[in-house]
């Protein structure tokens, strides 16, 4: 949504309920469940202004649970660092209150989403860089809602991954970008970080 005429056409195009957000936000600022036209009246100019484009994004909301999955690209090809398991304050902001890391899924699901990530890498014929990917999982469903060519905010590398993997993460975004061959560690699946806002 670029400007109010936008407003118009939406009110009988979308089915709610919905999250509205800025589209070049981060940090889950200006984020709202919205279940109702009337609720989205009331939260649009606060979260168009969390927008330095002015631009809102309206997306149909799905119900599961939220995590995010770390990768490196080398070459075209996916290294996954690790998934992330989001905890969400109650509706109707949704600001992320904690995050897990390293999140392990049982094998088989585990594999269709690494299949997921890997066919989205290929889609968008990235060669080498660092990605983060955020996905809600509603029963044995995946759904991509963000991804971008970046890492993480909010000291998930410096932090988090740092400490769960024992090295230091800037080193190896360092490496890729160097060209040089990543290879990381194994993580020890009994060391698990949080953070907690």
């Amino acid at each position: 949504i670029k400007n109010e005429s936008d407003i118009n056409d939406l009110a009988s195009k979308f089915l709610f309920p919905a999250v509205i957000k800025p589209n070049d936000g981060s940090g889950s600022r200006g984020v709202f469940y919205i279940e109702s036209f009337s609720d989205f009246n009331s939260r649009y100019l606060q979260t168009k202004g969390f927008s330095k484009n002015q631009v809102v994004l309206i997306e149909s909301f799905i119900k599961g649970d939220e995590f995010s999955a770390g990768c490196l690209i080398q070459d075209g090809n996916f290294i996954l660092i690790g998934f992330c398991k989001k905890n969400r304050s109650s509706l109707p902001r949704l600001l992320d209150v904690s995050l897990i890391f390293p999140y392990y899924f049982e094998q088989k699901l585990h594999e269709k989403i690494i299949g997921e990530l890997s066919r989205l890498v290929k889609l968008l014929k990235v060669q080498t860089s660092f990605m983060h990917v955020e996905f809600i999982m509603s029963e044995e469903n995946l759904y991509i809602v963000e991804y971008g060519v970046r890492g993480a905010a909010f000291d998930v590398y410096t932090k988090l991954i740092s400490w769960s993997y024992g090295i230091d993460f800037n080193v190896v975004l360092l490496d890729l970008v160097l060209g040089k061959q990543i290879k990381l560690p194994e993580i020890d699946k009994f060391k698990v970080a949080a953070l907690v806002s």
